[in-house]
């Protein structure tokens, strides 16, 4: 993203709203992937999840999160906090949690995008077992 001439509250605005379409487009709402990711979108995830590293574009990666899903039914997820924009490189970065609402059982992780316009080109996702703690939503560890 060129940091010339950026209106920093349009940027902040469209970063926080696609890390929440983001997080909607995993907890089912596959409408969303050829509206926010850029054709030639890419993620890399931190865990090593055979043949995500060969994903590219709204087509494949939505087929990826159909499967995934499919494994994983009712999981929702949430973004959490207030997402970090870097209005110089259009970095949006968040903390996310994935739970069953019956049981809070689930996954967080911190996803970290590129945008450029409104579109997203590139996630690099590190997700773990353990759910962070939330004022809202604590955990159930320890």
């Amino acid at each position: 993203m060129n940091s010339e001439n950026l209106d920093p509250a349009g940027v902040r605005a469209t970063g926080g709203r696609l890390i929440d379409q983001w997080a909607a487009l995993w907890s089912g709402e596959y409408g969303l992937a050829h509206e926010i990711l850029a054709p030639g979108f890419r993620v890399y995830f931190a865990a090593e999840i055979p043949g995500a590293d060969a994903l590219r574009g709204p087509d494949e990666v939505l087929a990826f999160i159909r499967s995934w899903r499919g494994a994983r039914p009712g999981l929702v997820f949430t973004v959490e906090g207030t997402p970090i924009v870097d209005l110089a490189t259009g970095q949006v970065s968040a903390r996310w949690r994935a739970v069953h609402d019956a049981d809070r059982v689930g996954k967080s992780g911190i996803d970290q995008l590129d945008i450029e316009g409104d579109r997203i080109t590139r996630i690099w996702s590190a997700a773990g077992t353990r759910l962070f703690e939330s004022a809202d939503a604590p955990s159930r560890l320890g």
